[in-house]
């Protein structure tokens, strides 16, 4: 696996702007130096082929969503571990920067979204694609700009199974690529209040945009303490609650907590939640890496108290056998009446 990055950052001081440095960074590494788990799964078969899978937009849509997520959920743990504030998700920046990892993908070419020689110039960027450009318009009062780009290899995926896995994989990498960088790492723990994060994912490669910005948040900006937020059990914020009992045993960290209740409340699907419980660190670190029926098995330990019958194992392997998600499975059985009535005593901390 091979991970090449780079980081800009742009002030604004009055109605000047003054370009910072470029702060380039290039780092090419092995899967062994780069991820910082355990050793990467064998390559696929070679007959598989990512690109096959890419027409279903739907299920790669939902794997580059939950990507980006992944990378605000290990940004934002990154900035609360130095003590600093997390970040707003800001989906008007996130938008235009999934375009710059789609066009940096045709080009096949890593590089900045700054324009410095207009249309058609050898820079690779056009006018309206520039990344200072858009957000300006998209932040209003903007302070600072900063943009991180980077690039993953990826093993061929013979399902979606295997592609979300990749998916985690590159995420793991990238990140930890970004912070071993000191450009990168600088705008990953700068000035900022917000970030919008682009991934697109074509037949070899995870092409990743992060864009920060310090400025006036967006509305109902998940940044804003959910101090005074009430506790509903029968709502997103009682399944978000039940998953970690399902998953970890424990309850819930506020930090962690407020996350993934910010996350939900900004359009992060509740499956998509549970699936990044699933492949999460302290899953595997508590679990291993266990297959779709060990998976399962667990499920009914954690939720039910008891292993799976004949009958509904069946019936949910050949669910997952078709298709459904791991976090989907868990959220079936954690929102259950049984494992409601179990939990019901439970509150997150704070609310």
């Amino acid at each position: 696996m091979s991970i090449t990055i780079e980081n800009e950052e742009q002030e604004h001081q009055g109605r000047a702007a003054r370009i910072g440095a470029w702060l380039l960074a290039v780092i090419v590494a092995t899967a062994a130096t780069v991820l910082l788990t355990a050793a990467p799964a064998s390559a696929a078969p070679t007959a598989c082929s990512t690109g096959a899978l890419l027409g279903d937009r739907v299920a790669v849509d939902t794997i580059e969503a939950d990507a980006q997520q992944d990378f605000l959920r290990q940004l934002n743990d990154l900035r609360r571990a130095r003590g600093l504030g997390a970040l707003a998700w800001n989906g008007s920046i996130a938008t235009p920067s999934i375009g710059w990892s789609q066009t940096m993908s045709s080009q096949d070419w890593l590089h900045h979204a700054r324009d410095v020689d207009g249309w058609g110039g050898a820079d690779g960027v056009e006018p309206n694609q520039d990344y200072v450009t858009i957000n300006s318009r998209i932040v209003s009062n903007w302070q600072r700009l900063a943009e991180n780009v980077g690039v993953s290899s990826m093993y061929s995926s013979c399902t979606m199974d295997d592609l979300e896995a990749n998916a985690a994989k590159a995420v793991l990498g990238l990140h930890n690529a970004f912070v071993n960088s000191s450009g990168h790492y600088a705008n990953m723990v700068g000035d900022h209040n917000q970030v919008g994060i682009g991934v697109h994912i074509d037949h070899a490669k995870m092409w990743v945009t992060v864009r920060f910005a310090k400025g006036d948040l967006p509305a109902g900006s998940s940044a804003t303490p959910l101090t005074t937020a009430t506790y509903d059990a029968n709502g997103g914020s009682g399944t978000i609650y039940r998953l970690y009992r399902a998953y970890f045993l424990r309850e819930p960290e506020r930090a962690g907590y407020d996350h993934w209740l910010g996350a939900y409340r900004q359009g992060y699907r509740l499956d998509g939640i549970s699936n990044d419980f699933a492949r999460s660190t302290e899953f595997e670190l508590r679990y291993g890496f266990v297959s779709n029926g060990e998976f399962l098995q667990r499920v009914y330990m954690n939720v039910m108290g008891r292993a799976a019958d004949a009958k509904g194992y069946a019936y949910w392997m050949d669910q997952m056998n078709r298709g459904m998600s791991r976090g989907f499975v868990m959220i079936y059985f954690s929102d259950s009446a049984e494992f409601r009535s179990k939990t019901a005593a439970g509150r997150p901390p704070g609310y």
